[in-house]
């Protein structure tokens, strides 16, 4: 049995990670996680969260191995009900803030990574939902 490239372990560690994110274990809320490998994500809906391989760096090392920083885009469908008294924007930070404490819990992946970087949410689109 052949084992699996250490890229497609931090992978699944992350997208295991991410299948964590619940009310039930105190979040704010709780993610449905789509793996994006070649096939069209589920239609959007909220907690929908869709986690997309990305490119990855060459990075110099001093040291005989190689090293490079694999990047992924992990993209959180959220809608708020109008009559909700939580404004939108504190409905998006506070997922972010669920993604960010869950990646934070084990920076190295299960030990496949030397840590993980989370850059800011980039361009979070806010949106009604009636209901």
């Amino acid at each position: 049995m052949a084992s699996e490239a250490i890229v497609e372990l931090v992978a699944q560690d992350i997208v295991t990670t991410l299948k964590a994110v619940s009310v039930d274990r105190g979040d704010f809320t709780t993610l449905q996680v789509f793996r994006n490998d070649n096939e069209p994500p589920p239609t959007p809906r909220d907690g929908l969260c869709v986690v997309t391989d990305g490119e990855a760096d060459a990075l110099e090392s001093p040291h005989r191995h190689a090293q490079w920083m694999q990047h992924y885009e992990i993209t959180v469908f959220r809608s708020r009900s109008q009559k909700s008294a939580e404004s939108v924007q504190t409905h998006l930070s506070n997922t972010w803030g669920d993604v960010a404490k869950a990646l934070k819990t084990d920076p190295t992946r299960g030990g496949y990574a030397l840590f993980t970087y989370r850059d800011p949410p980039t361009r979070p689109v806010a949106g009604e939902l009636d209901r």
